[in-house]
C-alpha cells in the first residue's frame, strides 16, 4: 500500500474530461471479464467466469465496489433523503445509495485489458455525495507483469480528499448497535464483493501460510440483516460445489496490519485475538454471498491527500488459485 500525498496524473487527466454518460466498459482475456457501468457509479457489476456471471446485483448496496466508513461529523453531507435509521457513520461508496442514486461517474474508458473510472461517491443512507472525496478504481485482467496467467484480475483502488480547506476525515469503525448489528465490525472493505448465491454457494480460507484451505461453509452467518463472520487468512474464496471453481479475494497490505486497541469476535476459535482481514456473510434470502477485504491500517484521510489500496481476484479451482495467491505473494504484491 503506498499512500498519495499529491493527486496521481491519472487522476488529473480523468478530472479534466469531465461527467461522463452512462456508459458500460469491459475488459476481458477469455478466461474471465469484467465490466464497470458507469450507471451503477462506476462499480464493478458484472464478473465473469468463462462466461458464467457470478456477481449480484440486486441494489447499489452489493457489485464489488469500495465501501469506505467515516466519522459522521468529518464529511459534510447533503441533506438525508430516504434512509430512516441513519446510522453514527457516513458510508461513501462507489455504486450509490439506498435511494437507488448512483454515484456521479465523471471518467470511464478503457486501455487493452484494463478499465479505468473516476466517481465522487455518494453516502449509503441517501445523505447526497460525500463533499471532496473522490474514488478511482484501475482494474486490470491478467496476464500482469508479475504473473503470467489469465484467472488473476488485479483491483487498484485510489481514494482522494481533494478539498485542501478541510480537516481531515477520520475513518471509523462500526461499532453501533444498527440494523441488527450490535458488535464492532471492522472497516472500510476494499472492495466488498456481493456474489450470486446460486453460482457460488461455499465459503473457503487459505492459511496465512499459503498452505491448506479450510471449509468454512457451515461456519459462516447467514441471516436478513449485515452481521458478518470474521476472518484471519491469506485469502478467501467462494467456490462453486457443482463444478469445482470460484473467486477468491487477496490483498497483501491486509496481511501484517494490527487492531491496536479494537478487539473484535473472530468467526474461529483457533483465531481469537487475531485481528480480521476479511468480514463474509451469506444472505440467503437476498440470494447472494457477501466477500470483503477489511482494512484496519486507515485512520484518517488528509486534505488534499489520498490512499492507494491493490487487491486481486483469482479465480479457478482451489489448487488454481492458491497458486495464484502464493505466487502474487512470493513476487511481493
Amino acid at each position: 500500500m503506498s499512500r498519495l500525498s499529491i493527486l496521481s496524473l491519472t487522476a488529473v487527466v480523468l478530472a479534466l474530461l469531465g461527467p461522463v454518460p452512462a456508459l458500460c466498459q469491459t475488459a476481458s482475456n477469455g478466461v474471465v471479464s469484467l465490466t464497470v457501468s458507469g450507471s451503477r457509479g462506476g462499480s464493478i457489476d458484472s464478473l465473469r467466469i468463462l462466461g458464467v456471471e457470478t456477481i449480484n446485483t440486486a441494489d447499489l448496496g452489493r457489485e464489488i465496489q469500495a465501501s469506505l466508513f467515516f466519522d459522521s461529523t468529518s464529511l459534510p453531507p447533503q441533506a438525508k433523503t430516504c434512509e430512516t435509521k441513519a446510522p453514527p457513520w457516513l458510508n461513501p461508496q462507489e455504486a450509490g445509495d439506498e435511494c437507488g442514486v448512483p454515484s456521479q461517474v465523471y471518467a470511464l474508458g478503457t486501455s487493452g485489458r484494463s478499465v479505468s473510472v473516476g466517481s465522487y461517491p455518494r453516502e449509503w443512507a441517501g445523505r447526497g455525495t460525500t463533499s471532496g472525496l473522490r474514488i478511482e478504481g484501475h482494474h486490470t485482467v491478467g496476464p500482469l507483469p508479475y504473473l503470467d496467467a489469465q484467472e488473476v484480475i488485479r483491483m487498484r483502488y485510489q481514494v482522494h480528499r481533494d478539498r485542501a480547506d478541510a480537516r481531515p476525515s477520520n475513518l471509523a469503525f462500526m461499532h453501533a448497535v444498527f440494523d441488527g448489528l450490535s458488535r464492532p465490525t471492522p472497516v472500510p472493505f476494499v472492495p466488498a464483493a456481493y456474489f450470486d448465491r446460486q453460482v457460488l454457494s461455499k465459503l473457503y480460507g487459505l492459511s496465512m501460510d499459503g498452505t491448506a484451505w479450510t471449509d468454512l461453509s457451515s461456519n459462516v452467518s447467514a441471516a436478513a440483516t449485515y452481521a458478518p463472520s470474521l476472518y484471519r487468512f491469506r485469502a478467501m474464496a467462494w467456490m462453486r460445489s457443482d463444478l469445482g471453481w470460484g473467486v477468491a479475494l487477496y490483498g497483501r497490505w491486509t496481511l501484517d496490519q494490527r487492531c491496536g486497541t479494537h478487539k473484535f469476535p473472530m468467526a474461529l476459535p483457533d483465531q481469537t485475538d487475531q485481528c480480521p482481514n476479511f468480514a463474509a456473510q451469506s444472505f440467503p434470502t437476498q440470494g447472494t454471498n457477501n466477500l470483503s477485504l477489511v482494512d484496519q491500517t486507515l485512520t484518517e484521510l488528509k486534505p488534499g491527500a489520498g490512499v492507494e489500496l491493490t487487491a486481486h481476484t483469482i479465480v479457478g479451482n482451489l489448487d488454481t488459485i492458491r497458486a495464484g495467491v502464493n505466487a502474487i505473494h512470493g513476487r511481493g504484491h
